[in-house]
């Protein structure tokens, strides 16, 4: 009994008397087509064509008789989840053939090879199998499915021991390495070795630039499957990935915020509020695991009707956001943020604020912002009747608050500074008419 390194073989001797016959299978693994095989059926979600390179093993159940080979034909009988009626009556004449040619000699060797043969020119003259052709009505939609589903999976691991065996060359350090020490990626096919992509997967993941871990190929959209991740990650980076995956995610959630609390970060679902035909989310958030209420807005404990006390880089932040925002976003914006008017009025007093951070200065003695328009550096406050440096903030002498200008410090001598802005040009120009008015006079 024979078969190729690839094929598998069982069997055992059943003794019926002094009759001894042998009951076994033989798994044929057919090697790669040169074209495509097409594999079509419908299923419960309609129609599903997909095309392959290796198709899924035949089998070859055999019962070898007591006077095998020497008189009788084994019996036998051919399955395939692919296998159609019309291709299994081929087949079956084509093996008949064989043992009439050959009686007296073993068969299964023979049988084997001309079944890989007659497979191989079938689905050269037509390499298209329709499995609603010779599927039960009763049975059609789940059992297709599970063929497809099968043939997929064995094309897919056969495709990768193929890739496996050979040598390729990597993308990024063009080095020629074994297939089993390189990543390929789907559906875009571009390979790069295994220590480059983890290389540049750990770089990633360290300085929090993902979304999702793609492929290095430049605007490629083919990303790493979770069984490359576990071959080139660690468990902990794994679930670091997973875990800024989520948050990803839950950023594009319009009604959900995180719990502001750095103990928690508990994302937190923002009650819907219905206003006519239209909804906004509710400036009120209160997690449900820290049980701590705050203003989705501003992100500090929740304040009513109060304007909120936004800190300077989350300004800006949000001052971008809105100012670049097309239409359809600014109305994302709305609802995410309590409505249209009440975060109108939260980008006002935002704005507000940016332009006393900007324009003024607060005075040392009691906090109210001043704004210096023109005039020398020494200013009054009107408030509390202080003067104050505008330069260093520094409190002034109530008697003789000049003398401040003229002391050895930082602000020796710029009392006028920044007060008139003088033209370097015109100031040359002004001084030659002097001299030369001179030279008259």
């Amino acid at each position: 009994m024979y078969s190729s390194s690839s094929d598998q073989v069982d069997y055992k001797v059943i003794r019926d008397g002094n009759e001894r016959k042998i009951e076994g299978f033989i798994s044929i693994v057919l090697q790669k087509f040169d074209i495509p095989i097409e594999i079509s059926g419908t299923t419960s979600r309609g129609r599903k064509t997909l095309k392959v390179e290796y198709l899924s093993p035949i089998s070859l159940q055999f019962l070898l008789p007591h006077d095998y080979p020497s008189f009788h034909c084994p019996k036998y009988s051919l399955q395939a989840l692919w296998l159609n009626s019309k291709l299994e009556k081929r087949l079956k004449r084509r093996l008949d053939d064989c043992w009439i040619k050959n009686i007296g000699a073993p068969i299964l060797y023979l049988w084997i090879q001309t079944i890989e043969e007659e497979v191989v020119n079938a689905m050269k003259s037509n390499p298209i199998i329709d499995l609603d052709s010779f599927m039960n009505v009763d049975q059609k939609f789940s059992r297709i499915s599970h063929i497809l589903r099968e043939i997929m999976d064995f094309d897919e691991n056969a495709t990768r021991k193929e890739f496996e065996r050979n040598f390729h060359e990597c993308g990024v350090c063009w080095e020629l390495k074994i297939g089993s020490d390189l990543i390929q990626f789907f559906p875009c096919k571009h390979i790069f070795c295994q220590q480059c992509t983890t290389a540049y997967y750990k770089d990633r993941l360290k300085n929090f630039t993902i979304c999702r871990l793609e492929c290095l190929e430049e605007n490629c959209n083919s990303f790493a499957s979770d069984e490359q991740l576990r071959l080139i990650l660690s468990e902990e980076e794994r679930e670091r990935y997973d875990q800024l995956l989520l948050e990803g995610a839950l950023d594009l959630m319009a009604d959900i915020v995180k719990c502001p609390r750095k103990t928690c970060n508990a994302p937190i679902l923002v009650e819907e509020i219905r206003e006519g035909s239209s909804s906004r989310l509710s400036t009120l958030a209160t997690c449900p695991l820290c049980d701590f209420s705050f203003c989705t807005l501003c992100q500090k404990t929740y304040h009513g009707l109060a304007p909120c006390s936004v800190d300077e880089e989350k300004r800006d932040e949000l001052l971008e956001k809105y100012y670049s925002a097309s239409n359809e976003e600014r109305e994302l914006l709305y609802k995410q943020y309590g409505g249209r008017r009440i975060f109108e009025k939260f980008i006002e007093d935002q704005e507000s604020a940016k332009f006393i951070k900007e324009s003024t200065k607060p005075c040392p003695n009691c906090g109210a912002n001043i704004q210096k328009n023109m005039g020398c550096n020494k200013i009054y406050c009107t408030k509390c009747g202080r003067d104050f440096c505008w330069l260093c903030n520094a409190q002034l002498s109530s008697t003789k608050p000049y003398d401040h200008f003229n002391m050895p410090n930082g602000c020796f001598n710029r009392l006028f500074e920044g007060s008139i802005e003088i033209n370097s040009d015109e100031e040359e120009e002004e001084e030659e008419e002097d001299f030369d008015m001179r030279i008259l006079l």
